[in-house]
């Protein structure tokens, strides 16, 4: 069944398609050109792929040459010479410009090269083609009077000449001449400088001198440089000194004229001589010798003085030695030196055996090792220059072999005293030695004024240490300011007040009267260490500090 559909199908389509096969046998299709859709002979009608163009801007076909109408090239402006669709090329065109000095053009912004801006001078400050301004320098001018200006020609306001006097010829500017009928005027026939314009003038008269000499003009007062002085001989002014040079001097014959010198070499140099005694041995401190230049006095050098001694003042303040007597520093002064005591033994003499048992000095009985000897002070030669040495050598004890010196004044004690001594600690010392003071009736334990401390070679006031280092073999004067109605003391150390206001350590003392302190003593404390220390000059008086 279906093949029989089938057949009947073709039979058909072939009915249908014999007219055409029928025409194309009898007619060779003939076409205008490639592009052409219709054939000339019979009018049969084709499909072709259409006409080709190169671009936007062809007019022509490329197969068949048609003709087609076509828009106008396309530029980006008028200065653009080469079509942006087709690369056309066009007449060129003339870039415009604002002037010969512009370099981009004003429609396509072309750069081109130009030359300089061109100017008339160098005082012109604006372009000649583009009128572009430029700074330019001031003008030129020889002078404020000139009005013209040495470049560009331009006429200038000129300052008017100035003239040093209604005489002056020639403006001080420019040096430009001028007619005046006004003369110069001078001081003197012999005066060079015209008194009104300081003009110059070439014929003058001649300087008068009193002499060959003579600074001054007799007519003028004009002073001259070229003198010629009739000069003696150089003398000395005998103005040397020993150290320095003197002068010289010579004068003029004529008119009397000095001049000086330096006289090198003149100096004398000094003469000094031997040792002189200053005689200024006192009662606290022995007396200096010096070297004296003859010339001009100088010191050449300053020694103790051998032989000399401080005065040994009694209990009553009268010198034992020249009967001088101190000075009042109060009610009473107890003063003991060792000048005129003796060595009892090879022990000081002390309150056990008797000897000086009424002195302001009173020793303990001796302390094992412990020796007080007077010996010479300060190494001097004369014997009666003497001070107490208190000494003992390293120990293997440990107690009851320190010394103990106390100072006990026969007379009594204001509330208000003072306790001054000299004293040196030895080279040989390793001890700690102290000052301390107490009632001298067995009232309450030593309070203790102001101690040495070996171990750190410093001193030490109400515990805190004094910020100096302490030389040995070395004598130090030393005064304390008792004051047993507020409890406290002061320190005086080589005459220079060191502090006030220290208060007791011990608070316990009675301060009524004269049930205070009144016993001092000078101890050393250190075990098994050396002792060596020495004592003068122990003075105690009523009041305050009195040197």
């Amino acid at each position: 069944m279906k093949k029989r559909i089938f057949g009947i199908c073709l039979l058909l389509l072939a009915l249908v398609a014999l007219p055409v096969f029928a025409g194309c046998g009898e007619c060779e299709h003939v076409y205008d050109h490639v592009c052409d859709t219709v054939c000339n002979t019979c009018g049969a009608e084709r499909t072709v792929s259409g006409h080709r163009y190169d671009n936007d801007c062809d007019d022509r076909c490329n197969k068949c040459n048609a003709l087609r109408e076509v828009g106008e090239h396309q530029y980006d402006n008028v200065c653009d010479i080469d079509c942006n669709i087709c690369g056309a090329k066009k007449e060129s065109v003339t870039h415009t410009y604002d002037n010969a000095c512009d370099v981009l053009c004003n429609i396509c912004n072309a750069l081109r090269e130009v030359g300089d801006h061109v100017y008339d001078n160098a005082c012109d400050a604006f372009c000649n083609e583009c009128e572009a301004e430029r700074t330019v320098a001031d003008h030129v001018t020889d002078c404020a009077c000139d009005g013209e200006c040495n470049i560009c020609g331009t006429t200038l306001q000129a300052a008017p000449h100035t003239y040093a006097g209604d005489c002056d010829e020639y403006c001080n500017v420019c040096k430009d001449m001028r007619e005046t009928t006004v003369q110069h005027t001078f001081t003197s026939e012999c005066d060079t400088d015209c008194d009104v314009c300081g003009a110059i003038r070439t014929s003058n008269g001649t300087h008068t001198y009193s002499s060959d000499c003579d600074s001054r003009c007799d007519v003028c007062n004009y002073l001259r440089v070229d003198l010629k002085h009739t000069w003696g001989s150089w003398v000395s002014n005998g103005d040397a000194t020993c150290e320095a040079d003197g002068t010289q001097s010579r004068v003029c014959s004529v008119c009397e004229m000095e001049e000086s010198i330096i006289d090198s070499d003149s100096a004398k140099g000094h003469s000094f001589g031997g040792y002189v005694y200053n005689n200024d041995a006192t009662h606290l401190k022995d007396g200096t010798e010096s070297k004296y230049c003859a010339n001009c006095g100088k010191t050449e050098g300053t020694r103790t003085a051998s032989g000399t001694k401080g005065h040994s003042f009694d209990g009553n303040g009268r010198c034992k030695g020249c009967g001088l007597v101190a000075p009042a520093l109060s009610a009473y002064m107890v003063y003991e030196s060792f000048e005129s005591m003796q060595t009892i033994g090879a022990v000081f003499g002390n309150n056990t055996d008797g000897a000086h048992s009424k002195s302001l000095v009173r020793i303990l009985s001796p302390t094992d090792g412990v020796t007080y000897t007077i010996v010479s002070r300060g190494g001097l030669t004369d014997s009666n220059i003497r001070a107490l040495k208190i000494a003992r050598a390293a120990s293997n004890k440990e107690t009851g072999n320190d010394a103990y010196i106390d100072f006990v004044p026969q007379q009594s004690l204001a509330s208000k005293h003072v306790v001054a001594f000299d004293i040196m600690i030895g080279s040989g010392n390793k001890s700690n030695i102290s000052f301390s003071g107490k009632t001298s009736n067995n009232g309450p334990a030593f309070n203790n004024f102001f101690a040495y401390r070996s171990s750190e070679n410093a001193l030490y006031i109400a515990g805190q240490v004094v910020p100096a280092d302490v030389d040995f073999d070395t004598w130090y004067s030393v005064a304390f300011v008792i004051d047993n109605s507020t409890r406290t003391y002061g320190i005086y150390l080589e005459g220079e007040h060191v502090i006030s206001g220290i208060p007791f350590i011990n608070q316990s003392y009675d301060p009524q009267g004269e049930a205070g302190v009144d016993l001092y003593r000078i101890s050393s404390s250190g075990g098994k260490t050396a002792v060596e220390f020495y004592l003068d000059n122990i003075k105690v008086y009523n009041g305050d500090y009195a040197g």
